[in-house]
């Protein structure tokens, strides 16, 4: 079973200072990337502080169920081909580590339906021992701009990116994950 634990601190940004970050990493090109984001009728995945997502970015499309933990959030992984796609726009999720994980989870083999999607822009940098995401998304109509720092702890991670802010001046805003953005936007 292909799964990591993700330690992240995050924090919105307003564009001007999107562009203040963007402007220290000027050697970095912009991947764009798409999340699909499913869940059962009675959002019980989101009940239980889970998501699940296909991520496509370039030729590759990965599935990917996160769960809430003790300071970051596990996720489970599998690649998918595009007629296992099709099986989860047709609300079935294919064999695989993510099915096991998510029927575990619920205690029975969900029926999902397909809620929308998110497009980001993505800078990503290896940065003081993690990786720095600036990401500036769009979805429902709606745009925003976000800073993430994956490191080795959330201990790691909060004090890089806190300090990162500092330096330029920029004030941390607390930021839900995008797929919570997604969602609260979708149903308001």
């Amino acid at each position: 079973m292909t799964q990591e634990m993700e330690y992240e601190a995050k924090s919105m940004l307003t564009k001007s200072g999107f562009n203040k970050l963007i402007n220290m990493f000027p050697n970095y090109e912009p991947i764009t990337q798409q999340n699909d984001y499913f869940d059962t009728v009675d959002f019980n995945l989101k009940q239980r502080g889970a998501a699940l997502r296909v991520r496509h970015k370039k030729d590759t499309h990965t599935l990917t169920l996160k769960q809430s933990e003790k300071d970051g959030l596990l996720e489970t992984h599998q690649p998918l081909r595009a007629e296992q796609i099709d099986e989860l726009h047709n609300g079935q999720i294919p064999d695989g580590p993510v099915k096991s994980a998510t029927t575990s989870l619920l205690g029975y083999k969900p029926n999902l339906r397909y809620f929308g999607s998110l497009k980001t822009i993505r800078t990503e940098i290896n940065y003081r021992n993690g990786i720095l995401c600036l990401d500036h998304s769009s979805y429902n109509n709606t745009e925003d701009f976000e800073v993430e720092f994956e490191g080795v702890s959330i201990t790691h991670a909060e004090f890089e990116l806190t300090h990162l802010l500092q330096q330029l001046g920029l004030e941390p805003k607390k930021a839900k994950n995008k797929v919570a953005r997604f969602f609260d936007d979708s149903f308001h």
